[in-house]
């Protein structure tokens, strides 16, 4: 739907924007006066959230997760 979002590292931080203690979403409705602003805070919201993401590493597997593979493996063998 195209609509720009902006993810804010803790509700303080967006509740400064709202003037309120803690704030969990902002919708900017009413923007007649400064649309060109506006139009600055899109472009820069599509550009840093909405792009492609950066990189994806693979989540590193526990102590569980390595002995399970491992019991599976031992078993795979031991059927060959």
């Amino acid at each position: 739907m195209d609509i720009p979002y902006a993810i804010v590292p803790s509700k303080a931080k967006l509740g400064e924007l709202a003037h309120k203690k803690t704030c969990t979403c902002l919708a900017l409705t009413d923007f007649k006066d400064n649309a060109a602003e506006l139009e600055n805070l899109c472009k820069n919201f599509r550009e840093k959230f909405q792009g492609p993401p950066a990189h994806s590493r693979k989540p590193e597997r526990g102590f569980k997760a390595i002995q399970k593979e491992k019991k599976i493996e031992r078993e795979i063998a031991a059927k060959k």
